[in-house]
């Protein structure tokens, strides 16, 4: 029986998952923490207690005993300054202070009935009670009718006769201060007991609690760390080149499946590397037949290379016709957008062309260009000026009225151009061109030969 795990204790280990673990051990935390706060709480309860019965006993009982102790001393005073008085007024304010000062004290007799504890507070405060009516008896019977009348022999002795019960009364009220203030030491030192005590449970209680967490974080980490050093193993080992290599499965936790997964790897690995042997088996073969089939390529594309070269040329040759329509004038209609490289072509065959068909005018027909813009305009009038370097003048015709717009408002100036509304006018004007063309070099030429 010994070193087997309970059946029904196996699966739940097997199953458990790296969270729950981690879980469970955040809950043992919190229940840690809660102990704590409960002890803790208690502690501070009890001292908390002991302050509120201070503050709510002790020090308003002194407080309340040291008033009456100084009305009672006024009271005195107040005696004293009405046997001092020579006038019945200032004898009558003093008479109207005591009686304040007896109302004062009756009330708060009458009120510190709620502080007493203990039967030693209770004879106090009766020897207190009995002996002020007395005081108070002996002052109004006494010593005022003997002080209003300026008998101060009389007066001065009912006084001195008042004299023990108010001395009984100030020592009564001082034992009571000196039991209340014993009572706030005894509730101060257990509220500080209480909280000593509070403080060492929370230490030894966050002992306890660390000392838990630091095992449960052991066993945790071990549970957890165990396979996954035996998949860290292996994997160094795959790093190494060895494939050979198996991770066993325990548990279904997070590291179980990592290893389930690490062993899949493997698997591909192996196949991967089996098929590449393969591969490089037949590799030779391989290059070989895709070099054949490279050339084979090669050959084709040079020969549609060349295919797609004569084609260019032919198409070139179609995109800027030149037509004599006499002996020496030709017509070029261009047709479609011309761009720069275009352009270039158009203005090399135009001149070529004349040089060679001793040409003297051009007729360029624009009727089939849809966009003329300030490169196509900068075009046509560099094909002038060479045309006109070779003693070619140069006819354009076919501009639609958008084209005419547009190249006005790009400020082209083409006023060096003869300009013709279509290739029929711009025929017809050749002769009078030409003409006036000789005309004009006629006269430079007279002009030249000296007289």
């Amino acid at each position: 029986m010994q070193g087997r795990i309970s059946p029904m204790l196996a699966p739940h280990r097997l199953h458990m998952s790296i969270r729950i673990k981690l879980l469970l051990a955040f809950l043992t935390q919190i229940l840690l923490l809660g102990c704590v706060g409960v002890i803790i709480s208690l502690q501070l309860s009890s001292a908390q207690n002991r302050v509120d019965e201070i503050k709510h006993n002790a020090i308003p009982s002194l407080s309340q005993l040291n008033d009456l102790s100084v009305n009672i001393s006024r009271y005195r005073i107040l005696q004293a300054m009405h046997m001092a008085s020579t006038n019945e007024d200032t004898m009558v304010d003093v008479e109207k202070e005591m009686q304040q000062t007896e109302k004062k004290i009756s009330a708060m007799l009458a009120t510190y009935t709620s502080f007493i504890v203990g039967e030693v507070e209770q004879k106090d405060l009766n020897q207190i009670q009995r002996r002020w009516p007395l005081l108070v008896t002996q002052t109004q019977r006494s010593f005022l009718p003997y002080s209003r009348t300026y008998q101060y022999e009389r007066a001065l002795s009912a006084y001195r006769e008042s004299q023990p019960n108010y001395d009984i009364i100030q020592n009564s009220i001082s034992k009571l201060i000196a039991e209340k203030k014993v009572q706030g030491q005894a509730s101060a030192d257990q509220a500080q007991s209480a909280t000593k005590v509070a403080l060492s449970s929370l230490l030894l209680v966050l002992a306890l609690g660390f000392i838990t967490s630091i095992g449960v974080g052991l066993i945790i980490t071990r549970l957890i760390t165990n396979n996954l050093h035996r998949v860290m193993k292996a994997a160094a080992a795959v790093e190494q080149g060895d494939l050979d290599q198996h991770v066993p499965v325990q548990g279904k936790d997070e590291i179980g499946q990592l290893a389930r997964s690490f062993n899949a790897m493997l698997n591909g690995l192996q196949q991967a590397q089996q098929e590449r042997l393969t591969y490089q088996a037949t590799l030779e073969q391989r290059v070989v037949e895709r070099t054949r089939d490279l050339e084979n390529t090669m050959g084709e594309l040079k020969a549609s290379l060349d295919a797609r070269n004569e084609l260019a040329a032919t198409v070139r040759a179609l995109s800027t016709p030149i037509i004599p329509v006499r002996r020496d004038a030709l017509v070029m209609p261009l047709v479609g957008l011309l761009d720069t490289e275009r352009s270039e072509m158009l203005i090399t065959t135009l001149l070529n062309t004349v040089e060679q068909q001793h040409a003297r005018a051009v007729i360029i027909d624009v009727t089939g260009v849809p966009l003329i813009d300030t490169a196509t305009a900068q075009s046509l009038l560099q094909a002038t000026a060479m045309l006109r370097l070779l003693g070619a003048q140069t006819v354009l015709v076919g501009l639609r009225p958008e084209l005419a717009q547009t190249i006005v408002s790009l400020g082209v100036d083409l006023s060096s151009l003869h300009v013709q509304a279509d290739l029929e006018a711009g025929i017809n004007s050749l002769s009078t061109l030409l003409r006036r063309d000789r005309g004009s070099r006629a006269v430079k030429l007279s002009d030249t030969i000296p007289v």
